[in-house]
């Protein structure tokens, strides 16, 4: 076999030689003879004998890439026989025929799930080269430059790709990673196009010009976003911020067949990781409706593997023309979904930056000076402006004979929030649910107007650097004074505001219970662990307009529900929920998650869950051994 796929290659690229060295033209008469490589070395010059060579090298590498590929789909079919024999092993053990068939159900899903993860590693390794491949192509103009670029595409591949794990815990990494589109390497377009867009977006690289399809590159500033320029030059560093980074990663990361497959795969997994953290129901916080995230979602959701509910808060993009990007909105606009838990009903939009980057919009100036171009009050910047979010607002939140979306704002700086009120003041209609996320500095004199004008609250408090004892790095940036009440949770909620808690996932943990434990560990603006329950149930179910289907355990409502390990209020436990761990995930009465060891229960609850069937036999420790 491998004889005969040599001898075709070979046919075609003896053939193609004909064409590329038509200046050689005793070559074709050899080409009759291939065997005479002596006559055609010394009629050309050795040039057809180095491709030759050359292509039989590359040849036997794509070959070596075929067989990496089908080691790791041997490897999936190994573990699903493996899987599949221990339910056999189950089954000799008293496991009813029922759940001896839920056990194999599990096997297939899960080599289902396999498979796709080794198409995604192939394809990681295969950016690798093309990663590579456009650092030889790139106009560096130093070895340094060339060698740091190397070593980005080497850091990226392994840390995605680790070393100390079978082929398909490597590819599951990556396409963990590749969630949402944020690819590890530049796309196989960008490498064709020679276009350096994702470089300038996540790599520090000095450079004198930038090739795009053959043309020069010229950075053109944008007033909602900054390029950031070496000191005493205008050349651009390779940093940009706000619009500045989000338009090129859009040049960059245009839809191609291979990004809308990791797209796929990475929801498929980032599904899995949601309902693992007993979450069911989300609200997607910038939908990149021009990259097609939300036809991944739909896709998901026709196949019927979409298992949460999910309201789709579609990005207002900051650079498009307003006239044609509100048209387009309203068509996308969709508040039912007879398939699945699917819904197109809210909008996303920033009205500033971060406090990180001195871009969030601030009344008075940083402490801290970055000497942003074009930033020449050291106040932040407006990505959406008061007067175009009000414009927004007016168009999107009623239209037609009852369609609306509810809006979603990014506001950070004091001034971000109050300017953001003012648009929803401005804009005010009675029904609307619009809420503002992240709410980092806030002024006291803007915490009742949330109750007011009915703007739901929407804080993270997940992530570490939100914690007090991470105090000092905003102290550094906004100093001292306004630094002590960062991230006002409790003053916004005994203002009698709407509050929910979120993660803001991936900059922070999904896990609720991580949330819930620092929400009620923030000193002077901590929340008892009932109202932070209630921040990430009923008022979430309120925010996303599901609050009499879901949100709290009544009678008529949907069963979205999770069994946990950990009796999270009892006052003996505060110290200790952020481990609590997900037994079991139910939305709508379906299970969608099941923990893979045993569960400790009870003897009477044991009993009862051994005689319905839907466990194996409990053993003398008081455990069940749960087959999904």
């Amino acid at each position: 076999m491998v004889y005969c796929m040599i001898k075709v290659c070979m046919y075609f690229l003896l053939k193609a030689i004909s064409y590329i060295w038509r200046g050689c033209p005793d070559c074709r008469t050899v080409l009759h003879a291939p065997d005479n490589m002596e006559s055609l070395a010394t009629r050309c010059n050795m040039r057809v004998l180095f491709l030759l060579v050359i292509s039989t090298l590359i040849f036997i590498n794509t070959n070596a890439q075929r067989i990496r590929e089908s080691s790791c789909k041997d490897s999936c079919r190994t573990t699903k026989v493996q899987c599949m024999s221990s339910c056999k092993r189950g089954f000799l053990r008293r496991l009813s025929k029922q759940n001896f068939l839920r056990c194999f159900e599990k096997c297939s899903k899960s080599a289902g799930a396999c498979y796709p993860r080794c198409d995604c590693m192939a394809l990681v390794e295969r950016e690798r080269k093309g990663c590579d491949r456009a650092c030889d192509s790139y106009p560096f103009t130093s070895s340094f430059d060339i060698s740091h670029c190397y070593k980005e595409c080497k850091f990226d591949y392994e840390a995605v790709t680790p070393v100390e794990s079978t082929p398909v815990e490597r590819g599951r990494s990556c396409c963990n990673n590749a969630m949402h589109a944020f690819v590890i390497m530049p796309t196989a377009t960008a490498v064709e196009s020679k276009t350096i867009a994702e470089w300038l977006a996540r790599w520090p690289l000095t450079a004198k010009r930038v090739a795009s399809r053959g043309r020069e590159f010229k950075p053109r500033p944008r007033r909602r976003g900054v390029i950031m320029r070496v000191e005493g030059t205008n050349e651009p560093n390779g940093i940009l911020l706000e619009d500045e980074g989000v338009s090129i990663m859009e040049f960059a990361l245009k839809p191609t067949p291979e990004l809308e497959e990791l797209n796929y795969v990475g929801l498929i997994d980032g599904l899995w990781y949601l309902n693992e953290n007993g979450i069911t129901s989300v609200s997607d916080a910038r939908v990149v409706w021009g990259r097609g995230h939300d036809k991944t979602l739909e896709r998901v959701c026709k196949e019927g593997r979409l298992t949460v509910r999910a309201n789709l808060a579609l990005w207002a993009y900051p650079q498009k023309e307003d006239a044609q990007q509100i048209e387009a909105l309203k068509d996308m606009y969709s508040n039912v979904n007879p398939e699945c838990f699917l819904r197109k009903n809210q909008i996303k939009v920033y009205i500033d930056g971060l406090l990180e980057s001195t871009t969030a919009a601030m009344q008075e100036p940083y402490v801290k000076n970055l000497n942003l171009p074009g930033i020449f009050d050291n106040r932040g910047m407006n990505i959406f402006d008061q007067s175009r979010l009000s414009k927004y607002i007016n168009k999107l939140q009623h239209f037609g004979d009852n369609d609306g979306f509810d809006f979603l704002v990014h506001a950070i700086g004091d001034r971000g929030v109050h300017e953001a009120l003012n648009a929803f003041d401005d804009s005010w209609i009675s029904g609307t649910r619009h809420r503002m996320t992240h709410l980092e500095q806030v002024k006291p004199d803007d915490f009742d107007r949330f109750e007011r004008l009915n703007v739901i609250a929407d804080i993270q408090v997940a992530g570490n650097f939100t914690k007090p004892s991470a105090r000092g790095n905003i102290e550094s940036l906004v100093g001292k004074d306004r630094a002590y009440n960062f991230i006002p949770l409790r003053s916004i909620y005994d203002a009698h505001a709407h509050v929910t808690l979120s993660s803001d996932w991936d900059v922070s943990t999904p896990n609720p219970f991580i949330g819930i434990q620092n929400a009620i560990s923030r000193g002077h603006q901590s929340v008892k662990v009932k109202d932070a329950v209630e921040m990430y149930t009923i008022n979430a179910a309120y925010a996303m307009r599901q609050e009499h289907v879901v949100g709290s355990l009544a009678t008529g409502k949907d069963a979205d529900f999770i069994v946990i390990d950990t009796d999270i209020i009892d006052q003996n436990n505060e110290d200790v929920i952020h481990k609590t761990r997900v037994l079991q995930t139910v939305l709508a009465g379906e299970e969608v998650y099941w923990a893979e060891d045993q569960n400790l229960v009870d003897d009477a609850t044991c009993q009862i869950l051994e005689d319905s069937y839907y466990y194996g036999s409990c053993s003398f420790d008081h455990y069940c051994n749960a087959y999904p």
